[in-house]
């Protein structure tokens, strides 16, 4: 059996998709409905950077071999501490981190997977509420988006884009609701029908 392994953020692990738990957890019904033999593993965690998935990634890579990689990291690490004037992984390690992920990540496969980061609905995350001292701003994250972009052509990854999601799409500016996380699996199923991971629906 074949394994996918996703790594990254509060939005990889479905939160405020009251309907199907996430876009991760659409995809694996999608495979178990469609009887695609392909395990999906979602390993996102509330308020993850690319710092915290380097700690854990090789002990918990090692414990499902992953033939397909996916990193959907890089919005917390742009989020902006106001009272500290910096961000919580500056651009420049964020870079560093990302391209250690990569190296590490071939260690196990060739299916590498980049998610670009994308924008958010700034009326409502500067600052977030539940964190006050932090704010999530549209420059910022197209900056690290850029990152994202870079390293994937650098290191031997493959960028994935999304498009953007609209403001009633997202259930508090920062978070997919579940109208934003059955977008965002469409577009990761067709990428992946697209990339030939998957069977695509005329195949």
């Amino acid at each position: 059996m074949s394994s996918l392994c996703i790594w990254g953020t509060s939005i990889t692990w479905g939160a405020f998709d009251t309907e199907k738990g996430g876009w991760v957890n659409r995809l694996r019904l999608h495979f178990d409905i469609n009887d695609i033999y392909l395990d999906v593993y979602n390993l996102g965690i509330t308020g993850e950077t690319s710092a915290g998935i380097l700690e854990r990634f090789e002990t918990e890579a090692k414990a499902r071999e992953p033939e397909i990689i996916v990193f959907d990291v890089g919005i917390n690490d742009a989020a902006y501490i106001q009272a500290e004037n910096r961000h919580q992984i500056e651009k420049e390690q964020f870079e560093s981190n990302l391209k250690l992920l990569v190296k590490k990540a071939k260690k196990f496969t060739g299916n590498i997977f980049l998610i670009v980061p994308k924008g958010v609905d700034e009326s409502k995350t500067n600052p977030i509420p539940w964190h006050p001292e932090l704010s999530y701003l549209n420059k910022d994250i197209a900056q690290y988006a850029d990152v994202v972009r870079k390293v994937s052509k650098e290191a031997g990854a493959t960028c994935v884009e999304i498009g953007e999601l609209k403001a009633d799409d997202l259930y508090d500016g920062l978070h997919p609701n579940a109208r934003g996380h059955e977008k965002i699996f469409q577009e990761i199923k067709k990428f992946l029908e697209k990339e030939k991971i998957l069977p695509s629906p005329n195949s």
